[in-house]
């Protein structure tokens, strides 16, 4: 079924985007556990050899940090997805009176954030998905509290507001963190909460990515030994490789249990039929032609393949609803068609070749 299934679905690597965005990522291995730690893994020198480096058209810089979100619990809406699938943080955080609420975001400190958007300095510029801003019910120009969470201290400091300057139907970055939300905030605003210089990610457009010169040059830049540095291009095709392979495993396992289930179908049909060698003769001798046993010979082996394919088809249905496969209904659609298909003729032929022997030797 595996196989079936790979082999019917349109492979689409642009998913990789979402974690490579551009042509290459450096990214700091960052601990998402403790993500308020003052370090960061790209230092400001790290970036002025990057805008040295020729064949780079653009890039955004990143300092990701841990903040949270005050939101007036009143003014959530109840029937947002958003709220549907983060119920429990929700109303867990809520505050004794139960009027405000706490919620957890990724925040990405972008180099030159209020520069790009033209905004005055004394504006501390935030940028949310749609689906957050749904769900807590602002707009445009509106006006969020975000605040960091001082372990030391053991308590929250509430910063000044962030003013909602654009709300964006898809993130443009994505982590490996699972949180409620995530926001882009200008890295001077991130640094003045956390008094951290440097940067954790930076995202690379180039402006020929199939130039490999240009490509290890920036590899061979002296980062923090801790950052990962992946291309588009290459994470691409590891993912192919390794798919490829994995095909190639599913082939070689089912092939031999395909062989083994074969080779005793054919064992069990020919006993069958070897074993009523004197009935057949019987048959013949009351008028029966050689040919009308073949046919019921055969109508046999398809009532027997069609029983099998049943059968083998309850367990495939079993195993994918144990395992939440609805969306690859089509694939399994076909995966079941052809295992029907499989089954029954290997039958017919099976018990065409067992019948063909006996009528050959009486």
């Amino acid at each position: 079924m595996i196989i079936i299934n790979n082999i019917g679905a349109k492979k689409d690597y642009s998913w990789i985007k979402k974690y490579v965005p551009g042509d290459i990522c450096i990214e700091g291995n960052i601990d998402y556990n403790s993500i308020h730690d003052s370090k960061s893994f790209i230092s400001r020198p790290n970036l002025e050899s990057l805008e040295r480096t020729k064949n780079i058209k653009s890039f955004n810089a990143y300092q990701i940090k841990s903040l949270f979100a005050d939101i007036d619990f009143n003014n959530i809406d109840k029937n947002s997805t958003f709220y549907k699938e983060n119920k429990t943080d929700i109303e867990l955080n809520k505050d004794i009176n139960g009027s405000y609420t706490t919620i957890s975001t990724i925040a990405f400190g972008k180099k030159d954030l209020k520069k790009e958007l033209e905004i005055k300095d004394d504006i501390s510029p935030v940028i949310i998905s749609k689906e957050f801003a749904d769900m807590i019910q602002v707009k445009e120009g509106d006006f969020i509290y975000l605040k960091m969470y001082q372990e030391d201290r053991n308590e929250f400091t509430i910063s000044e507001h962030f003013q909602v300057i654009k709300i964006m139907d898809e993130f443009p970055v994505y982590t490996k963190f699972h949180s409620t939300t995530e926001v882009i905030v200008d890295y001077d605003d991130l640094q003045n909460l956390y008094n951290t210089i440097g940067y954790d990610r930076i995202d690379i457009w180039l402006e020929d990515n199939t130039n490999l010169t240009s490509i290890n040059n920036i590899k061979n830049l002296e980062f923090n030994s801790s950052v990962s540095i992946k291309t588009y291009n290459d994470t691409v095709k590891y993912f192919q490789e390794r798919y490829i392979k994995k095909i190639l495993f599913q082939i070689f396992v089912i092939g031999i249990f395909l062989f083994i289930a074969m080779a005793n179908s054919f064992t069990s049909i020919f006993n069958n039929i070897v074993n009523r060698k004197e009935e057949f003769t019987l048959l013949n001798i009351i008028g029966i032609s050689k040919g009308e046993i073949k046919r019921v010979v055969l109508l046999e082996g398809i009532l027997y393949g069609v029983i099998t394919s049943l059968a083998v088809i309850i367990i495939q249905v079993i195993i994918i609803i144990i395992l939440g496969m609805k969306e690859r209904s089509i694939y399994v659609i076909y995966t079941l068609l052809f295992v029907d298909l499989l089954i029954i003729s290997t039958n017919i032929l099976f018990s065409n070749i067992s019948m063909n022997y006996i009528v050959r030797n009486q």
